[in-house]
């Protein structure tokens, strides 16, 4: 599993690494960064190989997938973002599905970390995500996110 935290939100990394302990019990640890993402890997390296987060502002997330469309390898790629104008399904292929965090007025409704005791500003999916039953990431996947473009992965 990769998870990629644009530079911007660096000061959440600690947090979402617990975040994603809490929710997959996957230990993360800081990659090298790449242009303006720092990523997340899973340790060991081969959990969930096929599973991509992208989170970030919807500019530098659709100017990642404009420029590594072609050389990102996962099947199912989350996009914690928000939508605006972009066509983010345009990304999708017949072996990727892609997944967005659950919109409003293709906006992703963000909510204070202190009323959820988060050490980030949480939006609905990973709200979701981090009270579903553990078990099967990509199901819970499915459950907390919006797919937007469905390949034919399974």
């Amino acid at each position: 599993m990769r998870y990629l935290v644009q530079k911007e939100f660096e000061k959440e990394i600690t947090a979402r690494r617990r975040f994603l302990y809490d929710c997959f019990g996957i230990w993360m640890y800081v990659g090298r960064p790449e242009k303006d993402f720092i990523p997340l890997l899973s340790m060991p390296d081969a959990f969930q190989k096929d599973v991509l987060f992208l989170y970030g502002h919807n500019n530098a997330v659709n100017r990642y997938l404009v420029e590594n469309q072609d050389s990102v390898s996962e099947q199912t790629v989350i996009l914690i973002t928000c939508q605006a104008s972009y066509k983010f399904e345009r990304y999708g292929r017949k072996d990727r599905k892609i997944y967005i965090a659950r919109q409003e007025n293709n906006t992703v409704k963000i909510y204070d970390k202190e009323d959820y005791c988060f050490d980030f500003d949480p939006c609905d999916s990973e709200l979701i995500c981090y009270n579903l039953k553990k078990g099967n990431v990509l199901e819970m996947i499915e459950r907390a996110f919006v797919c937007i473009s469905e390949g034919d992965v399974r």
